[in-house]
């Protein structure tokens, strides 16, 4: 082989050599941007999860004692606190308060998550769901909202934007106990961009929870 071929050769090997390195480089970012999504995807639906299945229980009752013992303590558009009787006794006790809000900024959530507290821990929280956000326009979803359908089939705000019919003690149509049905919204964000379209991805869940605890007796 002459000098000129192999250099011929060691230039068309380098040329495969940057060409293999990219799709490797590319393949890596994909996978890595998709372990993102996969990771908010678990985030929100898990989240999603627990809130339904422990709102559903709001206002067990099944000693039937007709009391406001049992039921939503405090509610707005971003929160909620409620009791249930889970060991059928009849009797309030401090394991048996449960509830959910959105908090930002915390040592246990530097962005936007959503907390639980803790039955009987005195008010301590846990995260349920982390890096809640709103999702862009146009098609905006908002990061956490519970929607409240009433005794009488009025609503509160779709996107809890505003104050507008949530349920309030001091209104006898949207007391705690006219409410029927929850409507939770979720919408989480990758702690990150994306690494090969180097923007946020979002996901937004919902689901309705029908109270059938809250029913008057």
């Amino acid at each position: 082989m002459t000098l000129i071929e192999i250099l011929v050769a060691i230039t068309i090997s380098g040329i495969i050599g940057l060409f293999l390195v990219r799709i490797f480089q590319v393949n890596s970012q994909v996978m890595t941007g998709e372990q993102k999504v996969m990771m908010m995807n678990s985030n929100a639906r898990q989240g999603i999860y627990e809130l339904s299945k422990n709102i559903r229980l709001l206002g067990y009752d099944p000693m039937i004692i007709g009391s406001s013992t049992f039921g939503i303590t405090a509610a707005d558009g971003t929160s909620i606190t409620f009791t249930a009787d889970n060991n059928s006794d009849g009797v309030l006790g401090a394991n048996e308060t449960l509830g959910y809000l959105l908090v930002t900024g915390t040592a246990a959530c530097p962005s936007t998550c959503i907390a639980g507290l803790v039955p009987g821990g005195g008010g301590a929280t846990r995260i349920v769901a982390e890096d809640i956000s709103a999702s862009p326009a146009p098609n905006v979803n908002p990061a956490f909202c519970l929607q409240y359908t009433f005794a009488n089939g009025s609503q509160s705000d779709a996107n809890c934007a505003t104050t507008n019919n949530l349920p309030d003690n001091n209104s006898t149509t949207l007391s705690f106990d006219k409410v029927r049905k929850i409507t939770i919204t979720i919408t989480a964000r990758t702690d990150g961009v994306h690494n090969l379209s180097k923007q946020f991805n979002y996901e937004t869940v919902s689901t309705t929870v029908m109270l059938r605890n809250n029913l008057p007796v």
